[in-house]
């Protein structure tokens, strides 16, 4: 996932009055996608992530390190991927919330190996959430991907609910994005993810993500867990 997204998204999710407290969070993550992504060879790819997200003053800075494990017809390969960083700054008023902020992708991942692009990536991103009522929460995104090393540069749009209830949060959200390969089908899907804190400091999630068209991965998979230090 996007860092800047799952920046945006943790913080936005939380209440006015967390977001005025300083934190700092560590996350452990696992993901899982399926699919051949438009390019007729399918593939699996696995990641392992360790994710840094820290909120003062309505700011947040986040940081993601993945463990790639990609196979397809040809074997498997892994290690390290490209690290990405974000800052975002969120804003409240009346029911409303405001995101935006920034994302680079740093060259840590092998090109010649498959573990990254080869080249260093900044998108912009931009949020705005609404309240509907003390419990649910309407979010609509988009932003711009400046891409490198011969990709393409692309952007993405998406909607989301969030619904809470007592230690339980629920998200259903609609993302499409354009190809960054000429010839490959922009990405399409649909993902719910469940979040339960899990008390004290401790915040835990799981998901599913299904792709809508051949851009998009068959199945998508991922949990995490999130710490607050």
């Amino acid at each position: 996932m996007n860092a800047w997204l799952r920046g945006v998204g943790f913080v936005l999710g939380l209440s006015p009055a967390s977001l005025a407290q300083a934190a700092t969070y560590v996350d452990l993550g696992w993901d899982y996608k399926r699919g051949d992504f438009g390019t007729g060879i399918a593939q699996t790819l696995q990641a392992g992530s360790v994710g840094l997200t820290h909120v003062a003053g309505g700011w947040a800075v986040s940081a993601v390190v993945p463990w790639w494990r990609l196979e397809n017809g040809g074997g498997s390969v892994s290690g390290l991927g490209d690290a990405l960083t974000s800052v975002s700054r969120i804003q409240w008023h009346e029911g409303w919330s405001f995101g935006a902020g920034a994302t680079l992708k740093w060259l840590s991942g092998d090109s010649d190996r498959g573990l990254g692009t080869g080249a260093a990536d900044w998108s912009v991103q931009g949020a705005l959430g609404r309240d509907l009522g003390r419990a649910t929460r309407l979010l609509a995104q988009a932003g711009y991907t400046f891409a490198g090393g011969g990709y393409r540069d692309f952007g993405n749009w998406g909607l989301g609910l969030f619904h809470h209830r007592g230690r339980l949060g629920l998200s259903l959200a609609y993302v499409r994005r354009g190809a960054s390969l000429d010839g490959l089908p922009p990405g399409e899907d649909l993902g719910l993810t469940l979040y339960r804190d899990l008390g004290g400091r401790w915040l835990g999630r799981m998901g599913a993500v299904k792709g809508l068209n051949e851009g998009s991965p068959d199945l998508a998979l991922g949990m995490g867990l999130s710490c607050r230090l």
